[in-house]
């Protein structure tokens, strides 16, 4: 038998529970948002709470 790709056996989220997570642009986006600013976005250089969302 093959090695077995450790990458494919990891453990983490299942298909399902991973689409129900982060299955539209929208989902992910706003969990991106949220891992790199758990309080909410604000400026660094002015410290205000507006953003420009570029896509």
């Amino acid at each position: 038998m093959g090695k077995k790709n450790e990458m494919q056996f990891q453990a983490g989220l299942s298909l399902p529970v991973f689409l129900a997570q982060y299955g539209s642009e929208e989902q992910c986006r706003a969990a991106l948002m949220k891992q790199r600013w758990p309080e909410g976005f604000r400026c660094p250089q002015y410290g205000h709470e507006g953003h420009c969302g570029h896509q």
